[in-house]
C-alpha cells in the first residue's frame, strides 16, 4: 500500500479543502530534510501549493476534524501489523510542552516530571499532551516500539475535580476489553481524563 493510498482513507472524515491542504503538508513533511515545521513543509511542497500560504499554515488549528474517527482509522491500519489472537497492548503517556503567553491555547499549570522529585512537585505552565500508542514488537527491532494513534491536550480545568497531581506511580492497567477475538489492555502511570478510556476497537 502506497502513502497516497494510506492517506486517501482519511478522505471520509475530512472536508475536501482540509484533505487537500493536509495533503500538501504531508508531501512537504516527506520531502523536507530539515525540521518538520509548517514553514519547512511548505517550502518543500512549494510546487503543489495553489493557495495562499496561510490556508496551509492555519489548517491544523482552524479545520474541524474528528480526532477520534481519525485515530480509529490509524488504529485499524496498525492493527494489521499485530498477529491474530494476540493481546493488543496500548500505552498511555504524557508529554509536557512548556509554552505560555496570551496567544497560546489551552495553557495551564502542570506537574513537570523532569524538574520534580518524589518528594517535591514542580509546576510548569504549558500544554500537556496525552498520547495513546500501540506497544508493538516488530521482527526487525529488538525492543518494543510505541506507535502513536491519538494525542489530546489535557484540559486541567475540566478534570481537576476528578484527578489530582501527585508523585509518579508504577504503570498499571487502566482499561481492558475484548473484541474481535482479541484482548485489549491499556497501561499507564495514572489514568488521564484527556484520553477517552473507551477502547477504539469496541467504540468506533
Amino acid at each position: 500500500m502506497t502513502i497516497i493510498e494510506l492517506y486517501s482513507q482519511f478522505s471520509q472524515v475530512l472536508t475536501k479543502p482540509t484533505f487537500e491542504n493536509l495533503g500538501v503538508l504531508l508531501r512537504g513533511a516527506i520531502l523536507s530534510s530539515g525540521p518538520r515545521t509548517v514553514t519547512e513543509c511548505l517550502r518543500s511542497a512549494l510546487p503543489w501549493m495553489s493557495k495562499h500560504f496561510s490556508a496551509y499554515e492555519n489548517v491544523l488549528r482552524r479545520a474541524k476534524m474528528n480526532e477520534l474517527k481519525m485515530a480509529r482509522i490509524i488504529f485499524e491500519l496498525v492493527l494489521r501489523l499485530i498477529p491474530q489472537q494476540s493481546v493488543i497492548e496500548l500505552v498511555v503517556d504524557e508529554t509536557l510542552v512548556r509554552r505560555y503567553g496570551p496567544y497560546v491555547s489551552g495553557v495551564s499549570m502542570h506537574r513537570d516530571s523532569i524538574r520534580s522529585t518524589r518528594s517535591v512537585n514542580r509546576m510548569t505552565p504549558g500544554n500537556l499532551w496525552v498520547v495513546l500508542a500501540f506497544a508493538i514488537r516488530l521482527p526487525f527491532c529488538e525492543s518494543v516500539v510505541a506507535l502513536p494513534v491519538l494525542s489530546l491536550n489535557y484540559n486541567f480545568a475540566q478534570t481537576r475535580k476528578a484527578h489530582e497531581f501527585g508523585s509518579q506511580e508504577a504503570p498499571h492497567t487502566i482499561g481492558a476489553c475484548h473484541a474481535d477475538d482479541q484482548d485489549c489492555v491499556a497501561l499507564g502511570s495514572r489514568p488521564s481524563a484527556a484520553i477517552d478510556r473507551r477502547c477504539l476497537v469496541c467504540d468506533p
